[in-house]
């Protein structure tokens, strides 16, 4: 992600300088709250940051579960993940950074880098298809920069 933010070094780097420490946090938990919106958002739609759908699950459940009961809906895909509670931001005056917290931490990294987990604590062991949670979009970028020329004009 770090090649990424080159840009924005280069631009933002500049206005940032004459800020105080303390506006540059502001700034910056500003910044972390728009963004994990937007992160959550984008998990809810199911879109990875490039723009793709995430890839759907395997195994489709039934309309019926158990007698007598219908499905109402079907379930997403993270669920509890995309609430910003799970989202944890890290400001300060030189950077900011959007994580998730340690309990659901495993979980996203699992289907964040495609890698292999089991289902169940004696279930089989599943790779998991690569979908991205977290990542900055075009509407992403717009948002920082919109976010800082702001925050220069205040």
């Amino acid at each position: 992600m770090n090649g990424e933010l080159e840009r924005f070094e280069n631009w933002i780097g500049g206005l940032l300088e004459k800020a105080t420490p303390a506006a540059r946090k502001k700034l910056a938990r500003k910044i972390g709250v728009d963004l994990r919106r937007s992160q959550s958002l984008r998990i809810a739609s199911q879109v990875n940051p490039d723009g793709s759908g995430y890839t759907p699950r395997k195994n489709k459940k039934q309309l019926r579960s158990k007698k007598g009961r219908i499905k109402r809906k079907q379930s997403l895909m993270f669920n509890k993940l995309k609430m910003a509670s799970r989202m944890r931001i890290q400001a300060d005056q030189n950077q900011v950074g959007i994580s998730f917290l340690d309990k659901v931490s495993r979980i996203a990294a699992v289907h964040h880098f495609g890698k292999k987990d089991r289902v169940s604590p004696d279930g089989p062991e599943v790779r998991y298809p690569e979908r991205r949670l977290l990542g900055f979009s075009e509407a992403d970028e717009r948002l920082i920069m919109d976010s800082v020329l702001r925050h220069m004009q205040e």
